[in-house]
């Protein structure tokens, strides 16, 4: 992450400045490059805060999942991701189109629905482990391995949480 303060009231945080990092010019030249991807923290946000006018400031979260980063040389392209799990199943799809340039999509850690009426809807969260962002661009194919991490504030057994995600993901309508 890239910090920047002044000496007033203002902070602004960059999160994950990998592709600003990692851009280069054989980057620049390629058609397509998927940049590194950090862990990925399965944080369950919630607000219990009444509504309190505009009397509260603050800053917007990270986004909720895992963050692909994406130069595309070309501008109206797919991209498409397919995760697969640490034992190459794939868990899940989805697609976004690029602008020229840096770009940026978020996978909401969870199992794309296969099951019929909910196929390609939202299913449960992935189990935490070892997972490979594949994105196809044009004619790139690009991977990048990364982790999905618990939610640092459970302490639930591993064969608690699969248990639960087994049970999630055959039940007609999943809810967590």
């Amino acid at each position: 992450d890239l910090v920047l303060a002044t000496h007033g009231r203002g902070i602004y945080i960059l999160d994950q400045v990998n592709a600003l990092q990692e851009m280069t010019p054989a980057v620049a030249r390629s058609q397509g490059h998927l940049f590194t991807v950090e862990p990925a923290d399965q944080i369950r946000y919630r607000s219990e805060k009444a509504h309190t006018g505009n009397m509260i400031f603050e800053g917007e979260n990270p986004p909720d999942g895992a963050i692909f980063d994406v130069w595309s040389a070309s501008d109206g392209a797919e991209i498409g991701f397919v995760v697969l799990n640490a034992e190459g199943e794939r868990v899940a799809e989805m697609t976004d189109t690029a602008s020229r340039g840096m770009n940026r999509s978020v996978w909401d850690l969870r199992h794309t629905r296969t099951d019929g009426e909910e196929a390609g809807g939202r299913g449960p969260l992935v189990l935490p482990g070892t997972y490979t962002a594949r994105m196809t661009l044009g004619g790139v194919v690009s991977e990048r391995t990364f982790e999905v991490r618990e939610d640092p504030r459970l302490d639930d057994p591993p064969g608690v949480r699969e248990a639960w995600t087994c049970l999630l993901y055959t039940s007609p309508s999943p809810r967590d």
